[in-house]
């Protein structure tokens, strides 16, 4: 899963306005899509291992932290979409 900073997104809108091409814009989107729709009542956040690493005696505390931030995010991506 990828996400923009929004330094860069700030970054971005300096270029365009610095370069003057903002005319060549049509829209920018801010979206959450952290998540796949297979179906229409059905998703997935197609986060590999996940089960694996939530289960595991193995996973240290950052791991488990890291793991459910990105499932939180995910499932916040559903409901605001």
């Amino acid at each position: 899963c990828t996400k923009l900073d929004r330094t860069l997104m700030e970054d971005f809108a300096k270029l365009v306005v610095q370069t003057g091409s903002f005319d060549r814009i049509a829209s920018v989107h801010d979206q959450y899509l952290d998540f796949i729709c297979l179906e229409q009542s059905l998703f997935s956040l197609h986060k590999s291992n996940s089960y694996q690493i939530i289960n595991s005696s193995k996973t240290t505390e950052q791991m488990m932290e890291e793991t459910m931030t990105d499932i939180a995010y995910g499932l916040f991506s559903v409901v605001a979409t």
